[in-house]
């Protein structure tokens, strides 16, 4: 995933005249000073922060192509959602010829290895143990 310069993209919001998201991040910016903007697969721009990792306990799953990903998030009052750096990971895939998710081998490990909350761990296999693949044949 691509990352842009946090204060370049201030400069450029503030050069657009765009004063409330500029305050927003600048907001973000002083409360967490590791803060990052990180270019998603799906092309949105998040924040992100890797002190938020243990913290953060909200996941939303997206099907990106035949990829599920878990998008780890808080949510904070005014600014929306703050990601945990990275801000999301492949946990499973569609396969062909089947219904379900098959889970990625160490999507475990991947959490655990970013410090994700213990939370995101039991929803993420929630998720998963909810939609195990089945396969099926067209000659049956």
């Amino acid at each position: 995933m691509q990352s842009l310069d946090v204060d370049g993209e201030l400069v450029r919001l503030y050069s657009q005249s765009q004063m409330l998201r500029f305050q927003r991040l600048q907001s973000l910016k002083n409360a967490f000073p590791d803060l990052e903007i990180v270019v998603d697969p799906r092309g949105r721009n998040l924040n992100c922060s890797t002190e938020e990792n243990r913290g953060a306990t909200s996941v939303d799953f997206v099907f990106s192509e035949d990829s599920l990903l878990a998008y780890v998030y808080v949510s904070l009052p005014l600014d929306g959602r703050l990601y945990a750096s990275p801000p999301c990971f492949t946990v499973g895939h569609l396969e062909p010829r089947s219904f379900g998710v098959r889970p990625v081998a160490d999507w475990r490990e991947q959490l655990q290895a970013a410090n994700a909350h213990p939370d995101v761990i039991k929803k993420v296999d929630s998720y998963l143990r909810s939609r195990p693949p089945v396969s099926y044949r067209e000659d049956a």
